[in-house]
């Protein structure tokens, strides 16, 4: 069984009738680069999606295509505007009319338990024209198809496109002289995969988990609830893919959007049905600390690497191999029981809520009222607590009041963060404040945990007298860094709070 690997695809298409010349149009036009034909070829795709095209509304294609140097299964997810990232496996790694179990992993989360099924067929007659630097050096390719698509057998469209693809990573200046050129005799851009043009309306319309904008100050506050819940839940399926896709951080990302979709709906507690939020934020707390383990364990590495750093040269490599021998295993571990806990049962259950919640969060009464009375209120309440909390504070205070002060800091945070792209300018202080203090309990927490994981690690069998001293000494850092960041903490507080008050 092969593993997908990936290619990047920066790729713009055109929509040209029959008659569209696309040779000659760039010919005409080709000062700095050389048209190189290179054949025609022709291409068989079975696309795959649900019923209800799940799959297709939220930009992804995945198919199975013979015909070309690329013959195989391919998967596209989107990255940005023109961008998509391809991965591919052999045509051999899957029986005909079976999708591969790596590439319906990595759909997962968009498709959650809906079946994925065989949804059109499409037939293509490519034209190839190399575009090439005046040195020879290939910068993109423009493929000139002819486009018949079938659903139950039966031909439902034929349409004519042109694609313009990156080869190398210098080809934007060419390629955006060529799709000028292309424009101005008449190409029409195309934004969506030849699978949508071919299944149509259904195809085109918005995924189950629609963007949609931040309310105006006058638009009621329940919209507010609305945009968050979209904006977060978006980015919580892609990072799950990434996940999936074992890229760098994505792990972090998830839990990230767990904190946000968590402090969102009890920011948000006046405006939400608390059963209904309830089941949701105690789900989101358990993925948040499912992904926890790893990113703790990566901080706390690194942390104790940076400190390892200023030892004397001797203690330093007795610190940092101590270190490593115990954090990488225990990192491996974190990192295998964050994903399974993406690929469990329980997982799929907060998807498919999460994803009913984006789309009809159950509102109270409160929240028919506009935002410009209520965030502002929501906002004064979570400085409040944090307020309180943070007057309380001293140099030598409990580990744990600290990190109380730390969670109402997070959640002043977030909800002035909520606030801010729909109220302006009025609840920027408040944002950038708790951010500032958010920062600072946040490394003063791991300093913390810090000394508690060098205890620990300190009692383990088989350390020696110079591994007990070293780690000593890393213990001992991290205590002051801690005392460190308290004082700037008290330090800076009168001031934070004064601005976020004026």
């Amino acid at each position: 069984m092969s593993h997908p690997h990936s290619v990047g695809e920066i790729e713009w298409k055109f929509s040209v009738d029959a008659e569209f010349d696309s040779l000659h149009v760039v010919a005409a036009d080709s000062k700095g680069f050389v048209l190189q034909p290179i054949g025609t070829l022709r291409l068989s795709a079975i696309y795959y999606d649900t019923e209800d095209l799940r799959l297709a509304r939220w930009g992804i294609t995945l198919r199975r295509r013979t015909g070309g140097d690329d013959a195989g299964w391919h998967l596209k997810l989107p990255l940005r505007r023109r961008e998509r990232v391809e991965l591919r496996l052999p045509l051999d790694d899957a029986p005909v009319g079976v999708v591969p179990a790596e590439l319906l992993d990595l759909v997962a989360p968009y498709v959650r338990r809906a079946e994925v099924v065989k949804v059109a067929r499409i037939d293509t007659v490519r034209g190839r024209t190399r575009i090439l630097h005046k040195t020879g050096r290939p910068l993109a390719e423009l493929a000139d198809d002819v486009v018949e698509a079938h659903r139950d057998g039966q031909e439902v469209t034929r349409f004519r496109e042109l694609e313009l693809e990156a080869i190398d990573a210098d080809a934007e200046k060419a390629m955006r002289r060529v799709a000028k050129v292309l424009r101005r005799a008449g190409a029409e851009p195309v934004d969506v995969p030849k699978l949508v043009r071919a299944l149509g309306e259904q195809a085109a319309s918005p995924p189950d988990v629609a963007q949609r904008p931040w309310p105006e100050p006058d638009d009621r506050a329940g919209d507010a609830v609305r945009a968050h819940l979209a904006r977060h839940v978006r980015k919580l399926l892609r990072a799950d893919v990434d996940v999936r896709r074992g890229q760098t951080d994505a792990v972090h990302q998830v839990r990230v959007c767990a904190r946000q979709l968590r402090a969102g709906l009890k920011a948000f507690a006046p405006l939400v049905d608390e059963a209904w939020a309830g089941s949701m934020i105690d789900e989101l707390r358990w993925l948040a600390d499912a992904m926890g383990a790893a990113r703790e364990t990566d901080v706390l590495r690194t942390r104790l690497q940076r400190h390892a750093a200023e030892l004397p040269e001797a203690h330093e490599r007795i610190a940092r191999d101590l270190v490593d021998a115990a954090l990488e295993p225990q990192l491996a571990r974190a990192l295998d029981h964050a994903r399974a806990a993406l690929r469990s049962e329980r997982h799929l259950n907060l998807l498919d809520a999460l994803v009913a919640a984006a789309a009809a969060p159950q509102l109270t009464k409160r929240a028919k009222r506009p935002c410009d009375r209520v965030l502002p209120e929501l906002a004064d309440d979570a400085w409040r607590r944090l307020a309180k909390r943070a007057k309380r504070l001293d140099r030598s205070g409990d580990t744990h009041s600290w990190h109380r002060t730390r969670l109402a800091a997070k959640s002043a945070r977030y909800v002035a963060e909520l606030a801010l792209p729909i109220m302006g300018r009025s609840m920027r202080p408040l944002a950038e404040g708790a951010a500032e203090v958010t920062d600072l309990l946040g490394e003063e927490h791991d300093a913390a945990i810090a000394q508690d994981a060098l205890a620990v690690l300190a009692a383990a069998p088989g350390i020696d007298g110079a591994g007990g001293y070293a780690l000593g000494l890393l213990a001992q850092a991290a205590h002051e860094d801690q005392q460190r960041l308290r004082a700037r903490f008290l330090e800076r507080w009168p001031r934070i709070e004064r601005a976020a008050r004026d």
